[in-house]
């Protein structure tokens, strides 16, 4: 029952919430983390490498505009290096997705083995080493909170610099040269029979590969409403869902009791 009248939450599921845990609560806890990781680990990394591509190519066509004079184009120092973070934010992400990734994996690993407490009773890891449990529960912690700050970070003033990256793009001049490094880069190679469908279709490229305004949004409710979710549900996996052998007697209760 995880209501009282009147008491709000038991303190039996209160307790559940923190360690020492059973192997079921680490695999929902853990596995969230890994799985959602996993994907804006594969995001960030594919916009760094496509900023890291196309954003040199573009300084120089923005560069090359300012020096034609034409009218209301605007590109300066500050608009680059707005571009420029945005750029080192997702490495930022890709970092620190890896190292979720990397812990989570570590945490989930040992709950496929049962270990045997001081009398020699199976039990789970983190059940036998409820210090243990404490301090990878806290560097859990950590790394979701230092995930959690990347993800803000880079999910302000996302959309306004994407959009003035596909502005400045959509309006600079760009020269036969600067297509041909388009081309090269992205693998987009000109068809002489149909010239100026592929140099829309490869000038439209670059554009398309730093749109993250949407993605970035997803990625923020995800995390937040993600993981008050899981945290909701912690204490529901927090027991021993299938029956232990007969000679593993102890409980979490009797274990946090000695």
């Amino acid at each position: 029952v995880l209501y009282r009248m009147g008491d709000g939450l038991s303190p039996s599921y209160l307790r559940r919430t923190t360690p020492p845990y059973y192997k079921y609560a680490v695999f929902l806890l853990c596995g969230f983390d890994l799985v959602f990781a996993c994907v804006v680990l594969a995001i960030a990394e594919a916009y760094y490498k496509a900023a890291g591509r196309v954003l040199p190519i573009a300084y120089q066509m923005f560069n090359d505009t300012v020096k034609k004079g034409k009218e209301n184009f605007t590109w300066n120092e500050p608009m680059r290096d707005s571009l420029e973070l945005y750029k080192y934010k997702m490495l930022l992400l890709w970092i620190c997705c890896t190292v979720c990734v990397l812990f989570s994996m570590v945490l989930i690993i040992p709950q496929f083995f049962d270990f045997n407490d001081a009398r020699g009773n199976p039990s789970h890891l983190c059940l036998v080493r409820r210090r243990l449990g404490w301090i990878l529960f806290t560097l859990q912690l950590i790394i979701d909170i230092v995930l959690g700050a990347a993800i803000v970070w880079a999910w302000i003033g996302c959309r306004e610099t994407v959009a003035m990256f596909h502005s400045l793009f959509n309006e600079s001049e760009a020269e036969e040269a600067y297509v041909s490094k388009i081309e090269e880069t992205l693998d987009c190679w000109t068809d002489d029979d149909k010239e100026v469908k592929t140099y829309q279709v490869c000038m439209r490229c670059p554009s398309n590969l730093l749109t993250l305004g949407w993605w970035m949004d997803a990625i923020l409710i995800t995390f937040f409403v993600g993981h008050i979710i899981v945290l909701l549900l912690t204490p529901l996996l927090n027991r021993q869902l299938i029956k232990p052998d007969e000679d593993d007697v102890y409980s979490k209760e009797d274990l946090i009791q000695e």
